[in-house]
């Protein structure tokens, strides 16, 4: 999504986009709030209460999705794509995260090709 994508019915720049008004401090998307070590660590508790200890994969990534919006990225290494795949089912477009260390098999590679161009996310690669 563009950074100066909006809402055509309403012209009001979509959530995340930068605003085109020229007060001081506009112009940039808000930053989400930084969570405590201690509101982290309350909230994976209740996670873990609310899901038990059995919850499927996809009920996780709901959870997630609602509890980080607009946060949310996957770290994958592209042994398979079960992970992308489920949590792009919640969160369509979600970033995901592939550290690219340059000594990767082919086979490695080709599951990160395959996953950008088949699935709804957003491959990211990070280098060291």
């Amino acid at each position: 999504m563009s950074a100066a994508t909006t809402d055509s019915a309403q012209g009001v720049p979509e959530r995340g986009a930068p605003c085109s008004c020229r007060l001081e401090g506009h112009g940039e998307p808000a930053r989400p709030r930084v969570r405590s070590t201690e509101e982290l660590r309350a909230l994976a508790e209740a996670g873990a209460r609310e899901l038990g200890d059995d919850a499927p994969a996809l009920d996780v990534a709901q959870w997630a999705a609602q509890n980080f919006p607009d946060t949310l990225a996957v770290a994958c290494s592209m042994a398979d794509a079960v992970l992308p795949h489920v949590v792009s089912r919640v969160l369509p477009g979600v970033d995901v995260l592939f550290l690219d260390t340059g000594y990767h098999f082919t086979e490695t590679v080709g599951t990160r090709d395959a996953v950008a161009a088949t699935m709804d996310v957003t491959v990211v690669d990070v280098t060291p």
